[in-house]
């Protein structure tokens, strides 16, 4: 891979954190909002009705379980730009082998080619 690919990959996945972080931030703005106090003068944002309450405790459950898939993206993310530091990006980090060009403009922060990226997941590991 030369210096000018891993360079448009290093800015891809650097606009992808950027992302990632700007719907982190949202996701939890909106989560925490909803726990203060109402700006129509109540002390408390605690919903009066039973079926309210469900419906908050819902979209709270949501909006953890995007925060920690989005988490685990930005992790993903950062070890690409990693292994591009030192060199290593582009290879299986299994088996060693290049990872497709194909599949490094799918997903760019991959750190398995396809068949390890398969046996991973058959094996449950993925």
């Amino acid at each position: 891979m030369t210096k000018t690919e891993t360079e448009k990959y290093r800015q891809n996945l650097l606009n992808m954190a950027r992302g990632v972080r700007g719907k982190v931030d949202g996701v939890a703005d909106e989560a925490l909002r909803r726990t203060g106090a109402d700006p129509s003068g109540s002390l408390s944002n605690t919903p009066v009705h039973l079926a309210d309450l469900s419906n908050d405790t819902y979209e709270h459950e949501v909006a953890i379980s995007l925060l920690e898939n989005e988490g685990m993206l930005l992790d993903q993310i950062v070890s690409a730009l990693e292994r591009i530091e030192k060199g290593e990006y582009g290879r299986c980090t299994e088996c060693g082998k290049a990872i497709p060009a194909e599949r490094l403009q799918t997903i760019p922060y991959t750190p398995h080619c396809v068949g390890c990226a398969t046996r991973a997941e058959q094996e449950g590991l993925a």
